[in-house]
């Protein structure tokens, strides 16, 4: 599925409107909450597709759990092949790169990074489903995902 990206403020241009309704999409969803897309967004793209959903959490880290718990819900994906990556503003390309790959293989991808907020899809989504777990694909290098970091990762699914 394409992805389309939000302006300044959450707003969304006319550009991903048309690219929306030229798309004949049957569900669109929306990921991030009101700060990251508008309500005013939001309500443009119901205007185009009716079953608009958002799926946004506290961070981008809550999100990315909650939208991975989503795409094993509803979509087939499952957690014997996760990819993980650095969620920070500065690495965000290796996520948007990574989800991709990650739709394909309808592998879950769970943002992570060191401290409390980016340990939430380690604690939450990673080691409740390490049973299930038979690949688990770090990408990023040693700056992107760091030693402890990726020792976290580990010890979540040992």
């Amino acid at each position: 599925a394409p992805v389309f990206l939000v302006g300044e403020g959450g707003s969304v241009s006319q550009d991903v409107l048309d690219a929306i309704a030229k798309g004949g999409f049957d569900k669109v969803l929306v990921l991030g909450d009101k700060y990251s897309v508008s309500d005013d967004s939001l309500a443009q793209i119901k205007k185009l597709v009716s079953d608009t959903e958002r799926i946004g959490g506290a961070d981008r880290y809550v999100t990315s759990q909650l939208t991975a718990e989503w795409a094993v819900e509803h979509a087939g994906f499952a957690y014997d092949s996760v990819l993980l990556t650095a969620g920070r503003d500065e690495k965000y390309a290796d996520a948007l790169v990574s989800s991709s790959l990650g739709g394909q293989g309808k592998s879950p991808l769970l943002l992570v990074d060191e401290g409390d907020l980016g340990s939430v899809c380690i604690e939450k989504a990673l080691a409740p489903n390490k049973s299930d777990v038979k690949d688990a694909f770090v990408l990023g290098d040693k700056w992107t995902v760091s030693d402890t970091l990726f020792d976290a990762i580990k010890k979540a699914l040992a």
